[in-house]
């Protein structure tokens, strides 16, 4: 896999405990005091449509292994203060991240958002 981020697992058998592995993950982009940082944070959906949202948190729901692949499902949780509106709200989105399995390592591609669109693009 070119151009991937890969996450080395440690024991192969964490490979096997679906909570284990969902620990290495979160590891993988949240420091000890839950800020995110980290290699995973390349590989992730991070996107929000609004320009005004900020990004509040990222959390595994789960992660699934079968046929040398993987699959990581996971919630972005994000708010926004639009004040000229008077609005404040916040939102979650869930999400899915498909990688690759070695003996010791998760691989995953980096995420590259699509080009931004507009109804200008369609005539």
């Amino acid at each position: 896999m070119a151009n991937a981020i890969w996450i080395p697992v440690g024991d192969p058998v964490l490979l096997n405990d679906e909570k284990a592995l969902r620990a290495v993950l979160t590891r993988s982009f949240k420091d000890p005091q839950g800020g995110l940082s980290g290699p995973l944070l390349a590989a992730l959906d991070l996107a929000l449509d609004d320009d005004h949202a900020v990004l509040d948190d990222v959390v595994v729901d789960g992660a699934e292994i079968a046929d040398g692949s993987i699959t990581v499902r996971y919630t972005v949780s994000f708010s926004a203060a639009q004040t000229c509106r008077d609005l404040v709200y916040s939102d979650k989105d869930a999400r899915t991240l498909v990688g690759q399995v070695t003996e010791t390592q998760l691989g995953f591609p980096v995420f590259v958002a699509p080009e931004p669109r507009s109804t200008a693009d369609e005539l």
